[in-house]
């Protein structure tokens, strides 16, 4: 409500592990929020690259993907693990096939050069296509994101994979339970709110140049 005195974090809870993983997503969002430099201009506070804020949330929902994370957190036993942990290496390249797909569909729908009428057949082409799921012609003007926000998302999804990197180097494997972690990543990344580009944090927390790179060989390592 006033970025950074006053932030809420609101969920409706349907029940299973989708539920932890909206709840940590949000979790990074309002802890952005909440850690930005109070002196910094309205701009930097409530506008910005959304990959930026995206990516923070992204970081902590993707601790239900982290083997260390969920053996200490969690119940669930060694047998369940890595089957658990398979089935979310799945998840996670279905999901960014689908946000691919969904960019290349949204490029193509607001260019104005394929006909309206072709657009729900091109829809479920592409969509079905990347994902092995068979979409609906009825969802192709519904499933659309507002100023190519799937292109946020993919970003994001780079973004916070080069954090994880970044933090496991900085401070272990376990960053998310090293006390020195904490104050990094308020000086480091939080307390800039949004003034740069998911690309320019990228680079001047030496992480480089954003690609898909860490986030497949994270994939790799959830398939085995």
């Amino acid at each position: 409500m006033r970025i950074p005195d006053e932030v809420y974090l609101v969920l409706r809870p349907h029940g299973g592990q989708n539920d932890w993983t909206t709840m940590m997503h949000e979790l990074g969002h309002a802890l952005h929020f909440a850690n930005m430099g109070r002196d910094l201009p309205f701009e930097f506070r409530w506008l910005g690259d959304n990959s930026v804020t995206e990516g923070y949330a992204m970081l902590f929902d993707h601790r239900l993907q982290d083997r260390g994370w969920l053996m200490r957190y969690t119940a669930l036993g060694k047998q369940d693990l890595p089957r658990y942990l398979r089935a979310a290496g799945f998840e996670e390249l279905q999901f960014l096939r689908r946000y691919c797909a969904k960019l290349i569909y949204e490029v193509e729908l607001h260019a104005g050069s394929t006909p309206w009428a072709s657009l729900p057949d091109l829809y479920v082409e592409t969509l079905s296509a990347a994902t092995g799921f068979r979409y609906q012609r009825a969802d192709a003007f519904l499933d659309v994101d507002p100023r190519f926000y799937a292109a946020r998302y993919l970003r994001a999804w780079q973004l916070q994979a080069a954090l994880n990197d970044v933090l496991r180097e900085q401070f272990n494997e376990d960053w998310w339970r090293n006390p020195q972690a904490g104050p990094w990543i308020e000086a480091e990344l939080f307390g800039h709110g949004q003034r740069e580009l998911a690309t320019e944090q990228a680079e001047r927390i030496g992480a480089g140049a954003l690609s898909f790179g860490p986030l497949v060989r994270a994939i790799e390592s959830l398939l085995g």
